[in-house]
């Protein structure tokens, strides 16, 4: 038995020697040989460009080849490649960014008022028949006064390159998901 657990560990310890001796796999290759066909700019695909990607963290371009939208894609790539890929497309290392989803967060937690006659948007049309119409008096303003809007704030969803999902606003704030997956719940009056 002794032998045995001897033997199985010099396996597993030549194993490791040998994985440690391999060269990093090259991230460029990968990436052109299994990511540049959608990403390439020429190719007229909605797949973010490599510029547009390399704005993003590494970490988030793991994520998307993980558990994300381009899992298809990436797997019958190993852990090793798509780190690969992460780090050569974003031109960072893994573990020094931070995608900025932890950025401006409010220090103490705000007031939520609910209300019932405060102007709200929860949910993706306004009635059972989802006619995305919000009558006057819900929206707190009038035809009349949509010319005679301007822009208060803005807001730029970190580590992501577009949000797909309807925001929903209530109590005051605006809560909307960003295609890295994270919620945010922001000031509706401020951002």
């Amino acid at each position: 038995m002794m032998r045995a657990s001897v033997a199985v560990l010099a396996m597993f310890t030549a194993l490791a020697v040998q994985a440690a001796a391999q060269p990093p796999p090259d991230g460029r290759a990968l990436f052109e040989s299994t990511c540049a066909s959608c990403h390439d700019d020429a190719t007229g695909s909605r797949a973010p460009s490599p510029d547009v990607l390399r704005l993003r963290s590494p970490e988030a371009i793991m994520t998307a080849m993980g558990a994300g939208a381009m899992r298809p894609q990436a797997s019958h790539l190993t852990g090793a490649e798509r780190r690969a890929v992460a780090e050569y497309v974003t031109g960072k290392t893994i573990g020094g960014d931070v995608t900025g989803s932890t950025m401006g967060r409010c220090t103490a937690t705000p007031a939520f008022p609910a209300s019932a006659t405060a102007p709200t948007w929860n949910g993706w049309g306004v009635d059972a028949g989802n006619t995305r119409f919000q009558p006057a008096a819900q929206a707190g303003m009038t035809a009349e006064d949509v010319p005679k809007l301007s822009l208060k704030w803005a807001f730029g969803f970190p580590d992501a390159t577009s949000a797909w999902s309807q925001p929903a606003v209530f109590g005051g704030r605006l809560f909307v998901g960003s295609h890295n997956g994270t919620v945010y719940s922001l000031d509706a009056t401020s951002g």
